[in-house]
């Protein structure tokens, strides 16, 4: 199988607002690919992915990442992560001034 653009988008956070930057329903083992180039000193961003357990279960945090300031290599994967049930993307920028971010959302 393949590697493939399951989505893909830019996101302008609202500070203090987590944004879903994509849900999927597709069996696969996703990475979350976010580019953080714009992020400056007195910046804190969070990215998460949530998936089920089980089918109609209900959906839980599997993984949290948080980054800070400036960042010397600005392109952040997250560990792969396997769904057969839903997995869902949220981008939360906590403090500093409204960035942009492009993100990807991975699958094979």
């Amino acid at each position: 199988m393949g590697l493939v653009a399951a989505a893909s988008g830019i996101q302008t956070a609202q500070v203090g607002s987590e944004h879903v930057l994509a849900t999927n329903t597709t069996t696969g083992i996703f990475v979350l690919v976010v580019d953080t180039n714009d992020m400056a000193v007195g910046d804190s961003l969070t990215l998460r992915i949530k998936t089920m357990a089980i089918g109609g279960g209900d959906t839980r945090l599997a993984y949290t990442l948080n980054y800070a300031d400036l960042q010397g290599e600005p392109v952040k994967y997250s560990v792969p992560v396997p769904s057969n049930n839903s997995i869902t993307c949220t981008l939360e920028q906590t403090a500093g001034t409204a960035r942009t971010f492009p993100w990807s959302l991975l699958r094979a």
